[in-house]
């Protein structure tokens, strides 16, 4: 049996989720409305809180709501990181001298395997001197 603080958390997930649902709607009508794209980002926000606490605390209470209400818990990506055009060129730019560098090294290795070294003698004499 879920309690009431549970009970609280999951209607105030609910109210977010039809609202945020509403702002979608109203959104591919009005894609240039940016207040309310705010606003349904800011809603995204707080239920997102709240389905993380609810997570953290009361794990089978969070799996009845997201049944309840469709909702999908998706892992957080581990590194997210924006590639603007510059960091593309750049990042193509440091492979490109990578595979330069490994090629430079695979030919240096290749040469010194084809050249055996003469081995040194292991003792030498000294000259006499007269």
């Amino acid at each position: 049996m879920l309690n009431s603080c549970v009970f609280i958390l999951f209607y105030t997930v609910a109210a977010l989720t039809a609202r945020i649902q509403n702002f979608k709607e109203h959104l591919q009508n009005n894609p240039k409305d940016k207040a309310n794209k705010r606003r349904m980002l800011m809603s995204i926000d707080r239920r997102k809180k709240m389905l993380k606490f609810l997570r953290r605390t009361r794990y089978d209470a969070y799996e009845h709501v997201c049944t309840q209400l469709g909702i999908e818990y998706t892992f957080p990506p581990e590194y997210y990181r924006r590639a603007t055009k510059r960091w593309i060129a750049k990042k193509a730019f440091c492979l490109q001298v990578y595979q330069q560098s490994k090629k430079l090294k695979e030919n240096e290795l290749s040469q010194k395997k084809r050249i055996p070294k003469a081995n040194p003698p292991l003792y030498v004499f000294p000259k006499p001197t007269n």
